[in-house]
């Protein structure tokens, strides 16, 4: 055939399929990112309160990789005439709530993969919101990480009774971190608990796809009321 002779539009469109193939994939997860809540703004106000979620739903997407206008890696909080901090963790971003930072509000994204496994890498996973909760225990009775560690883990099922009793009413509070005592390294009985809602369906495995993590579940868009029932005493970075 005399190529003189061939349609214009169809004249090395061999050459561009390559391209058009990319397109079209490219398109595709497009479409696969816009399917999934983008904001926490489809959720409903029982569900995550204001301002926490007028705040989330203007967040990025996926990380950042530094802090939106308005949020940070910790907080510096003060109780009883010290200074104390909160934070950081790995892909969290957090924003005082309220008056006297008796609630806070976060940003749970996946960095690294270290949350779950079969999602983006930095995709926005749970907003979180926190209330201000001390523990009944003294500075010297608080559990303390053992070196090299960072944190110390205490289960919910085998906390102390006392310590159950000063969680929220509020369902979804099942996960209680400590403030820490940047001076003396050490973790305090002062924290929050925090209440994970989830923006999309994925499975939480703390990034090990074999499931060897305990608390591995599928989680629901809403609140996850199976996040990690524990307690965290963090003594900081």
């Amino acid at each position: 055939m005399d190529k003189s002779s061939e349609p214009a539009w169809t004249r090395g469109a061999w050459l561009r399929l390559p391209a058009l193939l990319m397109l079209a994939a490219a398109a595709v997860g497009a479409a696969v990112l816009l399917a999934r809540p983008r904001t926490v703004g489809s959720l409903t106000p029982s569900e995550v309160e204001e301002p926490c979620a007028s705040w989330a739903a203007q967040a990025p997407l996926h990380d950042p990789g530094r802090p939106p206008e308005g949020w940070s890696t910790l907080l510096r909080l003060r109780r009883d005439g010290r200074d104390l901090i909160f934070g950081p963790v790995v892909g969290h971003y957090w924003r005082l709530a309220g008056p006297g930072g008796e609630r806070i509000c976060g940003l749970h994204y996946n960095t690294g993969r270290t949350s779950a496994s079969a999602e983006h890498r930095s995709v926005l996973l749970y907003v979180v919101e926190g209330r201000a909760g001390g523990l009944p225990v003294s500075e010297e009775e608080t559990p303390q990480p053992e070196p090299p560690y960072r944190e110390a883990d205490r289960l919910s099922a085998e906390a102390p009774s006392d310590w159950l009793a000063r969680r929220p009413a509020e369902p979804g509070f099942v996960y209680w971190r400590s403030a820490y005592d940047p001076r003396s390294r050490a973790a305090v009985p002062e924290g929050f608990w925090l209440r994970h809602t989830a923006l999309f369906d994925f499975v939480f495995d703390m990034g090990d796809p074999s499931g060897g993590y305990p608390f591995t579940h599928s989680v629901r868009r809403g609140i996850d009321a199976q996040f990690a029932p524990k307690f965290v005493f963090d003594a900081g970075p």
